[in-house]
């Protein structure tokens, strides 16, 4: 996977997308667990599944909030939550969605066969 990278007080060459997949041979699935680390820009992700023959998105899933401060607490648990709006498409083997700045996303696929 290539990404445009940054340094931060600690490390070096930090890639702003990271992204690894899990694959549930049982129930004919793949999860791809992503984030984007840049702050103020979406970053498009894209996943070569062609080995796994046809696949369909069943759910793409986003953490995300405009305001970086804001925080879930015991008061207000609700202020940063889930939601199922995600942008991934399956086509042609391939898998892209645009990651929201500041995102983690969970997407769910399916396999056809």
């Amino acid at each position: 996977m290539t990404s445009p990278k940054y340094n931060s007080s600690d490390f070096t060459d930090v890639p702003y997308l990271e992204a690894v997949s899990v694959y549930n041979e049982e129930l004919g699935e793949i999860t791809v667990f992503a984030v984007n680390r840049h702050l103020s820009e979406g970053m498009e992700l894209s996943v070569d599944l062609r080995s796994f023959g046809p696949t369909e998105v069943i759910q793409h899933t986003v953490m995300e909030h405009e305001d970086l401060q804001t925080a879930n607490t015991k008061l207000h648990p609700g202020n940063v939550l889930p939601h199922d709006r995600g942008t991934a498409v399956a086509e042609d083997g391939r898998i892209t969605a645009l990651l929201s700045k500041a995102s983690w996303n969970v997407i769910r696929l399916r396999m056809k066969n």
